[in-house]
């Protein structure tokens, strides 16, 4: 459910406003004969409703269109050429309506996808498939690789590619299923460290790479470390000249 902010509703009270002083001057035209200008008058309050609440805009302008012809068959000559001209405005008034709806709608929602992806916990990025070249990068990522959006924007990504085995291994998996729903891959940052990153990625029909990525770098470290001590402890265990003996508080073996 869209809320309407403080500021939306200070445009609407504009528009109301503005929609009443226009029918104002709609009566006063057409009582005295001023045909020509006034409809265009009605094109700036459908703008106004567009860009605050364009999910209200269509019903908002075909209202705003059925005044307009009430208004020209109460107060207007009996003229054929008038009323024809008329329709022809509550047409494009309509139209004009739902055009810039549609519009306005998308540019929200694109605004929307914009917000998640700058603000995403998660590092993303887009690369071309063919030539790795990335178009798009958060901050996120960006940080992860030890750069700036601006800087890695153009880059080839095989520049930060460590092992080209994996590469290979992660465009051929992406090329045949299409995407990757996990996988651990060995980056290299601007200042050449490796990193460790867990990545999800998705091929789009336009040949474009959606790459989703979490730095696992220490928790990797730490499970590597867990894993060679537990080595080490098995090998000493194993290698003992002296018999051990491993039991529970119950004396249990």
């Amino acid at each position: 459910m869209q809320t309407i902010t403080p500021k939306n509703t200070l445009w609407l009270s504009i528009t109301a406003l503005l929609t009443i002083g226009i029918v104002l001057v709609s009566i006063f035209s057409l009582k005295n004969g001023y045909f020509e200008i006034f409809p265009y008058f009605y094109i700036l309050p459908i703008l106004l409703i567009v860009y605050f609440c364009p999910r209200f805009a269509v019903y908002f302008t075909v209202l705003l269109g059925w005044i307009f012809l009430g208004l020209v068959y109460l107060y207007g000559p009996s003229d054929i050429q008038l009323y024809a001209s008329s329709m022809a405005f509550f047409y494009i008034f309509v139209s004009l309506g739902i055009v810039l709806s549609a519009f306005s709608g998308q540019t929200l929602q694109s605004r929307q996808y914009r917000e998640i992806f700058e603000t995403s916990r998660s590092g993303i990025l887009t690369f071309e498939l063919e030539t790795q070249k990335i178009r798009t990068i958060n901050r996120r990522a960006a940080d992860i690789l030890g750069s700036t959006p601006e800087a890695l924007t153009g880059q080839a990504f095989t520049d930060i590619w460590f092992d080209n085995g994996q590469e290979m291994r992660f465009l051929n998996t992406l090329r045949h299923d299409e995407k990757i729903t996990e996988m651990e891959i060995a980056l290299r940052r601007n200042d050449r460290a490796v990193i460790w990153v867990f990545v999800a990625a998705a091929l789009t029909q336009e040949g474009l790479v959606v790459w989703s990525m979490n730095d696992i770098t220490e928790s990797k470290r730490t499970k590597d470390e867990l894993i060679e001590s537990e080595l080490r402890y098995r090998t000493l265990f194993d290698g003992a000249s002296d018999a051990i003996i491993l039991h529970d508080i119950d004396g249990k073996i």
